[in-house]
């Protein structure tokens, strides 16, 4: 049988291979077993093998109290819920010849509320309105507002750029071949303050007598060259009814893994 006793849990999972830390893997298969979690919630994944390969399941998170471990599982491992608590972990995994020791009372592993984990790079929608962790603890939800990602995002920096984008009062547009489209983080260059679904219009209008004519007239310009000409604009830029109906949900956030 394969045991950890009250061993303290760091607030990162163990390396992978042999047991050690909080880590407890039965290489030649497993009758099941269980795991009790004391101190403190934990996130906890599973060991299987894979192609000849200790491969580990994504995390979940357990609070005090039992897990029970079904026959075939290979491996177990803890890490901190939270960075610097106290959480100690017991586990055994009984070989496949002994009968397994499991405890059926107490706490259960049960999924993230996250419903697996993002990729980094991913964007959201959410009426919160600052960063925050995602429910899986793997990594963070960072606010699209311009600010400065932490130098270790270098996965998510080395897709959208060391700030986060500005979303604020924009209306996302996705990617297209068009040079004003075809870069991630091109935008309008409008002021956050100046940014809203309202706006008007710069045309020209050229004034051109007609030939023979006794009065000017004006019309809409044709690029007819030679023309005399000037901009102005339609409609006043403080009270604008060339908008679409809209409603603002909340802010835009973009996901990165911390690594």
């Amino acid at each position: 049988m394969f045991v950890l006793d009250s061993v303290a849990v760091a607030d990162t999972f163990p390396s992978d291979g042999a047991s050690g830390g909080a880590q407890l893997v039965a290489q030649n298969g497993s009758n099941g077993g269980f795991a009790a979690v004391a101190g403190a919630d934990v996130y906890v994944q599973l060991g299987y093998f894979s192609n000849g390969m200790l491969t580990w399941t994504p995390q979940v998170r357990a609070g005090i109290g039992n897990i029970v471990l079904a026959a075939g599982t290979r491996g177990i491992r803890f890490r901190n819920a939270v960075a610097g608590s106290v959480a100690t972990v017991s586990a055994a995994l009984s070989e496949p010849a002994e009968p397994p020791m499991q405890l059926t009372a107490g706490g259960v592993a049960t999924p993230s509320t996250g419903g697996g984990v993002p990729t980094v790079g991913d964007f959201k929608h959410s009426a919160q309105a600052a960063s925050h962790a995602d429910p899986s603890g793997t990594g963070t939800w960072y606010l699209c507002d311009g600010t400065a990602l932490p130098v270790a995002e270098t996965a998510l920096i080395a897709l959208i750029g060391a700030s986060t984008l500005d979303a604020r009062g924009r209306i996302p547009v996705t990617k297209g071949t068009h040079a004003d489209v075809s870069t991630i983080g091109n935008n309008d260059g409008a002021a956050v303050a100046n940014r809203r679904p309202k706006h008007y219009h710069t045309t020209v209008i050229d004034y051109q007598s007609f030939v023979g004519g006794a009065s000017p007239a004006l019309r809409i310009d044709t690029g007819v060259a030679g023309t005399a000409s000037w901009n102005t604009d339609l409609g006043s830029a403080g009270n604008i009814k060339d908008t679409p109906a809209y409603i603002v949900p909340g802010s835009l956030f973009v996901y990165g893994s911390g690594s």
